[in-house]
């Protein structure tokens, strides 16, 4: 009996032994898989920053073009309301 009980804990101590390299073994590779995922969305992140960069620019200048249009189409006509100081 005493033989069973120690063979019973010797087996327990085994399965723990070997769940517990399965569960180390496992959780590196889905460390690196998990590292690799954020490394390729904080890439995306970065880039679709540079294309709102873009096109924030680009809208800026578009607006400032047509401010520019319209406060020369106002010079033009003489208007007597001033906005040759605004800025936007």
């Amino acid at each position: 009996m005493k033989n069973e009980k120690t063979n019973l804990w010797i087996g327990v101590a085994i399965g723990v032994a070997a769940g517990l390299i399965v569960g180390f073994l496992s959780a590196a590779e889905n460390r690196k898989k998990t590292l690799e995922e954020v490394k390729g969305m904080g890439n995306k992140l970065n880039d679709l920053g540079s294309k709102v960069s873009d096109v924030s620019s680009k809208v800026k200048n578009d607006v400032n073009t047509v401010v520019e249009h319209y406060k020369e189409k106002r010079r033009m006509f003489g208007s007597k309301d001033s906005v040759e100081d605004q800025e936007i």
